[in-house]
């Protein structure tokens, strides 16, 4: 939702990096424009409350102003944090792996519904997996995205899925789920 040059969205970080003095670049993958990179100008200033809120993973709602093709962070408030101290190291590594997963793969300021629902659903149903089950959860929501992203047409094994990956992202994979 555009209020002049501001705009209301609902989101989880992908990845934050630090930039120059007090500034932090964070990818969000949004409902409704997809992956869209934000600038919080200040972030790492000692009185700043927001740094705490651009943790990777979180679910935010930020209030963004668009200034020469970029978006600046005005406001932000968390609506829901990933709890670690739930979750097995296991747990934590397949978090990140799909995170990062999405940051490649996602293509900038397209929206990807059925991908936020997936995200969204995997991350709610991440601290319920058995950990003798995590590597099956892990693939079966990785090729849910290989599909709903065009780049398969039916389930692909571990093997498979790790060669996908390898191509798309352009780096070699060691050691992918569990």
């Amino acid at each position: 939702m555009f209020f002049r040059n501001l705009l209301k969205v609902e989101g989880f970080i992908l990845k934050k990096k630090s930039l120059l003095e007090n500034d932090v670049l964070s990818s969000v993958f949004t409902k409704e424009r997809g992956k869209i990179f934000i600038i919080a100008k200040g972030a790492k200033k000692i009185t700043s409350r927001r740094l705490s809120f651009l943790e990777t993973g979180n679910f935010v709602k930020l209030i963004l102003h668009s200034s020469n093709g970029s978006l600046f962070l005005k406001e932000v408030q968390l609506i829901k944090h990933q709890a670690f101290y739930r979750l097995t190291l296991s747990q934590i590594r397949i978090f990140y792996q799909f995170l990062y997963l999405l940051d490649r793969l996602l293509p900038e300021n397209q929206a990807e519904p059925r991908i936020f629902f997936i995200l969204k659903k995997f991350l709610d149903e991440l601290a319920k997996i058995e950990e003798k089950k995590i590597g099956n959860f892990f693939y079966q929501n990785l090729n849910r995205l290989f599909f709903n992203l065009g780049y398969t047409r039916h389930f692909l094994a571990r093997e498979e899925a790790n060669r996908l990956i390898s191509q798309l992202i352009d780096q070699e994979i060691s050691s992918i789920g569990v």
